[in-house]
């Protein structure tokens, strides 16, 4: 979750939009989460650089599993406990003085047990600062702007969700005196967030990746993470590699006495 201060790509659509700014390389991702309860998570998302904007556009799919319902109209079975569907349309530059801003319109259609529904509109808003310091960045976002979700006569504000963070890279062939030393890896991410969501206590959020080269272009990640102030999550961890124009991601989420989480993402780079 430590991910708001840091130039991802594609990768930032769902922490700040902002993160898609510096782009070079148009770029397609799907992602597949595991959940606790049998439920899973499927998102697919396109950015392309043109000129000097990052325009882009991806849909989102949450399967929260099944329940057995015995409602008082007779109704008895089992039904899907809830479907939910995202479209996502987003844009984000670069201004001067080392800043790049972004925001996400959001359309969503929700379906609660096979029975009720709802659908609406939501904004995310954010923006990084590259210091003068180079590889640190400071970022902030909002997501979840908009009106709440009305099922039939109740209504619930969306989950708005504010985050700010700090990140900083370290790419050791700045260094002249590692240059020519047998370092393994070539360059450490190290990443620090706050995060609040909306009815929620404030929680913290650390990073870190190493990337080791493979030659060329090619590298492989390790990254850990962890959470704090959370009741349910921990410790994150997580491999990445790159080999020519594909991606592969894998993060594991440690729980506190539930199962875990497990994240699978596959990417191109056109």
């Amino acid at each position: 979750d430590a991910f708001c201060a840091v130039d991802g790509g594609l990768d930032s659509l769902t922490y700040n939009a902002a993160g898609l700014a510096t782009m070079r390389r148009s770029e397609l991702r799907m992602d597949y989460a595991h959940g606790l309860f049998q439920d899973n998570f499927s998102f697919l998302g396109l950015a392309v650089p043109v000129k000097a904007m990052t325009l882009s556009a991806g849909a989102a799919y949450y399967d929260a599993g099944t329940i057995s319902l015995n409602l008082s109209n007779g109704f008895r079975g089992v039904v899907k406990a809830e479907q939910d569907w995202v479209g996502l349309l987003g844009g984000a530059f670069a201004l001067p003085g080392g800043f790049s801003v972004g925001g996400m319109a959001k359309y969503y259609h929700l379906t609660l047990a096979q029975q009720a529904t709802a659908s609406g509109g939501a904004f995310d808003a954010g923006a990084i600062w590259h210091a003068p310091l180079q590889g640190l960045n400071f970022g902030a976002a909002a997501q979840n702007l908009g009106p709440a979700v009305k099922f039939e006569q109740d209504s619930d504000p969306l989950p708005l969700t504010l985050r700010a963070g700090i990140s900083y890279t370290l790419e050791l062939h700045r260094f002249e005196s590692l240059q020519e030393a047998a370092v393994a890896f070539d360059r450490f991410l190290f990443t620090a967030e706050s995060i609040k969501l909306r009815n929620d206590k404030m929680a913290a959020a650390t990073g870190m990746e190493m990337r080791l080269p493979f030659g060329g272009d090619n590298y492989g990640a390790l990254r850990f993470g962890y959470l704090f102030n959370r009741d349910i999550d921990s410790l994150c961890l997580g491999i990445g590699f790159k080999e020519g124009r594909f991606l592969l991601d894998y993060a594991l989420g440690v729980k506190k006495a539930i199962g875990n989480d497990h994240h699978f993402s596959i990417g191109i780079r056109l």
